[in-house]
């Protein structure tokens, strides 16, 4: 997730950095929004974003918060996280990629969102559910997500690889 933001926030900086060269205000870039929309939107967005996060320091609090719940709970489980770190975005190893995509589906069916990672974005048998942690989400609707997914799991008899250590 941080690379991914760090880019869009890159280039919604280089927007905003090209607005404000042409001196330009929110009543001017509405002509532009037809042409160059989606980039003058994200750049909205990410100036919003960090305002937000000057305004409530608890927001990163929260975040942080839930990630070391997530991945605490799929470790008990011994579900692979795949060293995941403190990144929002945290991966379970499932390994095949069709029982990635059948997971995922399932999953969507049930209310959780999560979409797969599978060959060549990671290793040949390395696919993985990626997992998006936000800083709202209560504890409780972490532990269903991984309860969705050992149900999941059970019911299409997929064997997952276990987490070592």
């Amino acid at each position: 997730m941080e690379q991914t933001f760090e880019s869009r926030f890159l280039a919604a900086r280089r927007a905003v950095i090209a607005a404000r060269f042409q001196n330009l205000n929110a009543m001017q870039l509405e002509g532009v929004l037809t042409t160059q929309g989606p980039l003058l939107l994200l750049a909205g967005a990410a100036l919003e974003a960090v305002r937000l996060l000057r305004s409530d320091p608890t927001i990163m609090q929260r975040l942080q918060r839930n990630i070391k719940l997530f991945v605490s709970e799929a470790h008990k489980r011994g579900l692979d996280t795949c060293l995941a770190g403190d990144s929002a975005i945290i991966p379970i190893l499932i390994g095949n990629d069709s029982d990635a995509f059948e997971l995922s589906v399932a999953l969507g069916h049930k209310g959780v969102f999560v979409p797969p990672a599978v060959y060549p974005a990671v290793p040949r048998n390395s696919a993985r559910l990626r997992f998006c942690v936000i800083s709202e989400h209560k504890p409780e609707q972490i532990e269903r997500a991984l309860d969705v997914l050992e149900e999941a799991v059970e019911a299409l008899h997929i064997t997952l690889p276990r987490r070592q250590g």
